[in-house]
């Protein structure tokens, strides 16, 4: 369960000025694009998040690169799950953790209403944050601290002759200070930066429920805490964090840091006012439909978030049908070619 912390994310940005410094919603990266951070596993010594205060800098261009994580900035209706979070109208998708983080965002505040995550012999299982985690508060200013409990219940059955459900219950007390201003140098340049300095208290019960009610399992259930930096900028190339570090809590050692890659990119376009084709239902359960105004001859392409094709469809005349029983719920991106034309259309489609 420890994977639910760490797609808690608090957004703050920097502007260029001695004085103290503030953002509102609209910095925030909008739906649509996509973010590359790089991992480093085993940072060399000389990455070490350095004093607070005002005026620090940050010389992380030595961060080497393990591992890359793909975050996806989705409307919640591109998700199969977008139901299950009513209020949210702006989600983070990790593609290789398979986890959508699901956000409401106004111009007062972001808060995190829930995400859904792997769960090993669960599946996909979304889990609500009880009250929602407040990880910016507009307008954020240097010095700015925030104190909160959030409260995660996942419970599923489990069939045997004495135990009937299984219930798991985390409690956070989350504490995030904007601590630090100054500037980061990262591998894809120098930029002027928020820093905010996060750490987590949790409790994780285990509880069973028998003919006799729920019982708590003391020796399953246990207490940990976690503690995290993270640096955001304003800088228009940005438009997410620049850097997410990973302490360890008892010895203060640097365990892990993300960064950010490359500039944030528009995922594929989609030809919103001249759509020649419709594509229904969407969501879709086990099959599409593709219709056309023209006739058309040309191919239809489905790719997976992470850009690789998985089906490719010949299309001839004004309609189609196509099978996707096979596919996993989720996220997925199309383009409809035409043999003369070219590109004529692309966007997203979600099975459920």
């Amino acid at each position: 369960m420890k994977k639910l912390l760490l797609f808690v994310f608090t957004a703050a940005f920097v502007l260029p000025s001695v004085s103290q410094i503030t953002i509102t919603s609209d910095d925030l990266i909008s739906s649509g694009n996509v973010v590359v951070m790089a991992r480093d596993n085993d940072p060399d010594p000389a990455i070490h998040p350095g004093d607070a205060g005002a005026n620090q800098n940050w010389d992380f261009s030595v961060l080497a690169e393990d591992a890359t994580d793909t975050i996806f900035i989705m409307n919640p209706d591109w998700t199969p799950y977008y139901d299950q979070f009513p209020t949210s109208n702006y989600v983070w998708f990790n593609s290789q953790g398979n986890t959508y983080n699901y956000f409401n965002k106004s111009d007062e505040s972001l808060d995190m209403v829930g995400m859904v995550m792997q769960v090993p012999f669960l599946g996909q299982v979304p889990l609500p944050m009880e009250p929602p985690e407040t990880v910016a508060e507009f307008p954020v200013a240097y010095e700015n601290m925030n104190v909160q409990s959030i409260e995660q219940n996942l419970k599923f059955p489990y069939d045997t002759l004495i135990i009937d459900s299984i219930w798991v219950k985390l409690v956070s007390q989350v504490t995030t200070e904007v601590d630090a201003w100054g500037t980061m140098t990262l591998p894809m340049g120098t930029y002027d930066v928020l820093r905010i300095h996060e750490t987590r208290e949790v409790k994780d019960s285990i509880w069973v429920h028998t003919l006799f009610g729920w019982i708590y399992m003391d020796t399953v259930s246990f207490d940990f805490s976690t503690e995290h930096y993270r640096w955001w900028s304003n800088n228009p190339e940005t438009g997410y964090m620049l850097a997410n570090m990973q302490l360890d809590f008892q010895t203060q050692e640097v365990t892990s840091v993300s960064y950010l890659k490359e500039t944030p990119y528009q995922d594929i376009e989609e030809y919103e006012a001249e759509n020649p084709c419709a594509l229904y239902p969407n969501p879709f359960e086990n099959q599409l439909s593709i219709q056309s105004d023209e006739y058309l001859e040309g191919t239809f392409r489905l790719y997976d978030i992470s850009g690789k094709m998985i089906l490719r469809k010949g299309i001839k005349g004004y309609s189609a049908e196509v099978e996707l029983s096979a596919l996993k719920p989720g996220f997925y991106m199309y383009r409809i070619n035409s043999d003369q034309n070219g590109l004529i259309q692309s966007g997203k489609i979600v099975k459920r």
